[in-house]
């Protein structure tokens, strides 16, 4: 391209592209966003692939491609652990390093990174909000309001300040096709086809969002590989952990188309 591009700038000029408007948009808060079940979003990061989330909040957001491992969420916290991620979880604690993790030790995950994957991480505020499990009808947009705001168990963190952690509930609820996004609940529509038009969607296992059950101590939202949302005690080692950070703004598309032959190479 002859010059470095923004993360925002490449997204923009994709979202502009009209082959590729099924598959890239802006959600209702104005942030760019992947969704159908298989957009060309793969990046290299770590040596890895992983995938562009989007553009939201001011970062370009990013998911490894595939699960690290099944892990428990959190198991300290009393007899079914607790989902209080700033607490800080167990999960939190190995995902980061200890400048974050209330411990003297950086998380196993983290001294996997490379140096360069360090640096390109951001450290940013992540919401901790959610919503009770009595609801039985959601909206995505609803979601992503209700992780932002000060809905959890009594004496639970509503933000945290960290590097590495998992996808919201409501970015699930927008990588699906338009009108999932926009018109199917996500508590209990996506196990429809919705989760066939959904790239976030793993068949092979749960996955854990950092989404809290708000009138529950010790239960985060788990997308079940059915496609709708469930709880567990977050002390349930056989789910799913993908990390997502979001990057530092200096940081670039230099090269590549997003597929998986050819994924976005990042630089500075």
């Amino acid at each position: 391209w002859g010059s470095i591009e923004t993360a925002k700038e490449k997204l923009e000029e994709i979202l502009l592209s009209a082959k590729n408007n099924e598959i890239i948009f802006r959600d209702d808060h104005s942030n760019i966003r992947y969704r159908g079940a298989t957009p060309n979003n793969y990046v290299k990061f770590n040596n890895e692939d992983w995938r562009i989330i989007g553009y939201i909040d001011g970062h370009i957001k990013l998911i490894k491609d595939v699960s690290i491992g099944n892990r428990a969420w959190d198991s300290s916290g009393g007899q079914y652990g607790s989902n209080d991620w700033a607490r800080p979880a167990d999960l939190m604690k190995y995902l980061n390093p200890s400048e974050v993790n209330k411990t003297d030790i950086d998380g196993e995950y983290w001294t996997s990174l490379t140096n360069d994957a360090k640096k390109m991480i951001d450290k940013v505020t992540w919401h901790l909000g959610g919503f009770p499990n009595g609801t039985t009808t959601i909206l995505t947009s609803a979601v992503y309001d209700a992780e932002r705001g000060t809905n959890v168990y009594e004496g639970h963190a509503t933000e945290w300040e960290g590097y590495v952690g998992l996808m919201y509930a409501s970015d699930y609820g927008y990588a699906a096709s338009a009108d999932c996004s926009s018109n199917i609940d996500l508590r209990n529509g996506y196990t429809t086809s919705c989760k066939d038009t959904d790239w976030l969607h793993l068949t092979s296992s749960d996955q854990w969002t950092l989404t809290s059950i708000s009138d529950m101590d010790s239960s985060p939202w788990r997308l079940a590989n059915d496609g709708h949302f469930g709880y567990t005690g977050a002390f349930d080692p056989s789910v799913s952990v993908r990390p997502v950070v979001n990057l530092k703004s200096n940081v670039g598309i230099m090269d590549g188309d997003g597929s998986k032959a050819n994924p976005f190479k990042l630089g500075y």
